[in-house]
C-alpha cells in the first residue's frame, strides 16, 4: 500500500491482460483500476456496445440506460445517430463511468521512399507499402 502526495492510498497489483480482462468479465475487481481499450474499427458501435451493452465486455456500470442508447444508435444514422452518440457520452461522463487519464501516441519514422499512411485506429499495415515482398 503507497500513500501518494495527495494523501490518497494505493494498492498497486498488476497482471497480464487476459487474467485482467478476465477479471473485469466477471465483475470482480472493486473500486478503481487502469485498463487500456483501443478499437479495431473505424465506427462507433463497438466501442459503444463494448462498454455500455449489458453483455458488453467492459460494461463496468451496467446502467440501463446507456444500453439502451447503444442499442437506439444502430437504427438511426447521420445526424440522428450523432445526437443519440453525443446524449450517451455526455450521460456517462456525467456518471463518470469513464475516466481517462491518458492517450498513448504511436511514435514511427518512415523513409520518404515509402508511400505509407499511418492508419485511423493506430494499428500497423504495411501490407501495400511493397515492404512486404
Amino acid at each position: 500500500m503507497r500513500t501518494s502526495s495527495a494523501g490518497i492510498n494505493v494498492n498497486l497489483v498488476g497482471a497480464d491482460q487476459a487474467s485482467h480482462t478476465l477479471k473485469i468479465r466477471n465483475r470482480q475487481l472493486k473500486g478503481i483500476y487502469l485498463n487500456t481499450w483501443a478499437p479495431s474499427t473505424l465506427d462507433g458501435d463497438l466501442p459503444l456496445t463494448d462498454f455500455y451493452e449489458e453483455a458488453g465486455n467492459n460494461n463496468y456500470a451496467q446502467d440501463p440506460k446507456t444500453a439502451e442508447l447503444a442499442v437506439t444508435q444502430r437504427g438511426v444514422d447521420g445526424d440522428a445517430r450523432l445526437d443519440v452518440f453525443r446524449e450517451l457520452l455526455g450521460y456517462s461522463n456525467e456518471q463518470s463511468y469513464f475516466i481517462p487519464l491518458y492517450v498513448p501516441a504511436n511514435n514511427f519514422a518512415v523513409d520518404k521512399a515509402l508511400d505509407w499512411t499511418q492508419r485511423a485506429d493506430g494499428l500497423y499495415d504495411f501490407s501495400a507499402t511493397g515492404m512486404n515482398k
